[in-house]
């Protein structure tokens, strides 16, 4: 689908939320001024979004399926970059908005049956960035009580002398890739219904998880699985330092996550 086209896809009985929400994508597409998606796929790698084939970027682009928030603003920071910031022509607030409001329709769908669920895993890592966390056999395993819940790894010490809005961004999705295997083990466990290797997995791994990871697990199990939220901060405020909560806080509210950010809060100091 070259750039011109982007957008014509947009399915008419999509629900009103989602539909207004890829429409403002496409807006923001529009200003990359890119020929093809594949294009685009690689610029916002540039801005540390995780490496994703053409065909995802087309299904956020035409609403067939919701991304997670984290791809929205990405896409926004490389539209105010080719473009005069206040020539945009929406603000992160407008998007969020339009964010929550396309997630509260699909879960409405959801809950009538009329959806399929959504990838819990965005992007494929390339051939050259290998997954940072769970190992893909670990991802697709079948659990048992016995087997011990497999745990992401901390990624690698990274080169602080290039400090910055790029390292940071390339930090965030190492730590959603890693939050996205946890929360799609955790989502495979609950509807296995292995509580005791749900719990052991939650647990360890809010032991090693960093603080962007345990952010991005909230607000990932957020969307999905609203119980397996709340556990996991309730862990994260018992078994992690006050530094280590301040900074997930932190990162919540930069996910737009305000009332996850109060509530890991509140339970530190409750």
């Amino acid at each position: 689908m070259r750039s011109g086209q982007v957008g014509t896809k947009i399915g008419k009985d999509l629900p009103e939320g989602e539909r207004r929400l890829a429409e403002a994508l496409c807006h923001l597409y529009g200003h990359l001024g890119v020929p093809r998606q594949e294009a685009a796929a690689e610029l916002l790698a540039g801005l540390g979004y995780p490496r994703m084939h053409k065909s995802q970027l087309s299904r956020y682009l035409n609403g067939r399926e919701l991304p997670h928030f984290f791809f929205c603003t990405t896409l926004f920071n490389a539209a105010a970059k080719a473009v005069w910031p206040a020539d945009v022509g929406l603000s992160r607030g407008d998007l969020r908005k339009l964010y929550d409001a396309a997630d509260r329709s699909q879960r409405r769908s959801c809950r009538e049956g009329r959806c399929e669920m959504r990838r819990l895993g965005e992007a494929a890592p390339s051939p050259e960035r290998p997954p940072v966390g769970l190992s893909a056999s670990a991802a697709v395993s079948t659990a048992s009580s016995e087997a011990a819940p497999h745990l992401p790894v901390p990624p690698p010490g990274k080169d602080r002398q290039a400090v910055g809005a790029a390292g940071e961004m390339k930090d965030r999705a190492a730590a959603h890739q890693v939050a996205a295997q946890v929360s799609a083990r955790a989502e495979q466990l609950h509807q296995e219904g292995d509580k005791d290797a749900l719990v052991s997995l939650l647990q360890e791994s809010v032991q090693v998880m960093t603080p962007m990871e345990s952010a991005a697990a909230v607000s990932l199990l957020r969307q999905r699985r609203r119980e397996l939220a709340d556990t996991l901060i309730r862990m994260a405020a018992r078994e992690r330092d006050g530094r280590h909560v301040m900074q997930a806080a932190r990162e919540l509210i930069l996910l737009g996550q305000a009332e996850d950010a109060g509530a890991l809060l509140d339970a530190v100091s409750g």
